[in-house]
């Protein structure tokens, strides 16, 4: 219908007519080079439609791709709604219409194909699934400063910085981070110390830790740069070899001890780094998957949590071992300072984390299993919250995962399995230490199969 509608529009197009508002904006929806009035056939002076909270639009509804990145990543939110004017109304009436069915059986097998197999999630006509909008927070508040966590599963560090480093670049330049994580980086340690000049001279100021797998080659790892000089990790592999593993307890009582040094060696205005540790002093540390870095008032866990694998051979080990080990390991960090957790946990823990969650497979598929969704369930319950959906708790169609494969991020068929998590006491209006922002940069289709993840928090001015 589309090529059918195309082609009397491209008939007519030297009739007068044409010129109108609407007919033009009909032509860039089909076409974005055939708008008359600027590149991607948008009127530069005209203001752009921003849906009400209860609207969900897709990826299609809008004249190109970077107005729908623009509208659904970058408003500030503002008492009432989002701050740029603007309603539905104009592209209402420049999208093609729907083929009109003959009989209600039609329609009713219409409606049906209109939504996904979730009961929230909602497909456009084209196939792509609908994305909420997740409008920003803001500035943190006057007299306070913000601490930036930026992480990213970029699956292979070498083919990230050999294709696509502007990518990275580019979100580094956009979050300004303290603190960024690259995980399942699959180097070996051989490759570690290359890797870190060639990060220290796109990433200046940043000092690197890298943990590798020791298992298996080309398999998981975990890397952290920090902004300033970082300490010799406690366990683990970083750019040299380690020190001993040390037990939870001592960690701790090490970590209060280096809290009580002045450290003059950070440039003035950067967060303080106390300690790094690689690992949870289990055997599991071998392949490679956290790195806790200890700042003045909280931690910070960088984690790619176990894949279930194929058949779901590693289900077992991961609910009752993995999640098991790596909540208490949680549970005791939290008695000594609040707890900031992102990375891959490798499970979509609600319906609408899940763009087809009634299909049959999905409670036999690894990531969406009942058993990893309530093992997720059982950390939230031992103190922490999921910041993003505490911000955005209604949102649909917000995935932090696309099969590469299947070609389903272009139409946002997703899954999302990657969190920043907080302890619960960030959002106590006492605490000096608050969550402020949490946020998806999924705003182009961008590299590999995940998108980055983001997280401010609000800081005392003299932290």
């Amino acid at each position: 219908m589309h090529a059918m509608l195309l082609a009397a529009l491209l008939c007519d197009r030297m009739s007068p007519s044409l010129t109108s508002p609407t007919a033009t904006r009909t032509l860039s929806l089909l076409d974005p080079g055939l708008g008359e009035s600027s590149p991607g056939g948008r009127d530069p002076g005209a203001p752009f439609p921003i849906a009400p909270r209860h609207t969900r639009w897709s990826r299609t509804d809008f004249p190109t791709q970077e107005a729908w990145f623009d509208w659904g990543e970058t408003g500030i939110e503002k008492e009432g709604g989002a701050d740029r004017p603007g309603t539905r109304t104009g592209l209402d009436e420049a999208m093609p219409p729907r083929k009109r069915k003959e009989n209600a059986s039609e329609v009713d097998e219409a409606e049906k194909k209109a939504k996904t197999e979730d009961k929230g999630q909602d497909v456009d006509e084209r196939g792509c699934v609908v994305r909420d909008a997740t409008p920003r927070a803001g500035p943190v508040p006057e007299g306070r400063r913000a601490w930036n966590g930026l992480f990213w599963n970029v699956n292979g560090m070498r083919a990230l910085m050999r294709d696509k480093k502007g990518d990275l670049m580019k979100h580094v330049q956009d979050c300004d981070p303290d603190l960024l994580c690259l995980i399942e980086h699959k180097l070996q340690e051989k490759d570690v110390d290359d890797m870190l000049q060639q990060m220290t001279k796109e990433l200046p100021g940043y000092s690197g830790c890298f943990t590798c797998s020791q298992d298996k080659k080309g398999y998981s790892g975990v890397a952290v740069f920090v902004k300033g000089k970082l300490p010799s990790p406690s366990s683990g592999t970083g750019g040299k070899k380690a020190t001993t593993s040390k037990k939870i307890q001592s960690f701790f009582q090490q970590s209060r001890q280096k809290e009580e040094k002045k450290d003059d060696s950070l440039a003035r205005g950067m967060h303080k780094v106390l300690s790094i540790r690689c690992g949870m002093n289990k055997p599991v540390d071998k392949e490679g998957r956290m790195i806790t870095v200890e700042y003045d008032g909280f931690y910070v866990v960088t984690v790619y949590v176990p894949n279930s694998g194929d058949g779901l051979k590693r289900l077992d080990y991961r609910i009752h071992e993995w999640d098991k080990d790596f909540r208490e390991y949680l549970t005791e960090l939290q008695k000594a300072k609040p707890v900031v957790v992102g990375g891959d946990f490798n499970v979509a823990h609600l319906d609408r984390d899940i763009w087809n969650v009634e299909a049959k497979h999905i409670p036999k598929s690894a990531g969406t299993t009942p058993q990893e969704r309530q093992s997720f369930s059982e950390l939230l319950e031992a103190g922490f919250v999921d910041t993003f959906r505490h911000r955005h708790p209604e949102a649909f169609g917000c995935f932090t995962y696309w099969s590469v494969r299947a070609n389903n991020r272009p139409r946002n068929r997703g899954l999302r399995l990657d969190y920043w998590l907080a302890s619960s006491s960030l959002y106590s209006s006492d605490s000096p230490i608050q969550v402020h922002d949490s946020w998806h940069c999924d705003r182009d289709n961008g590299y590999g199969d995940h998108c980055p993840l983001a997280i401010t928090l609000s800081l005392p001015s003299d932290s």
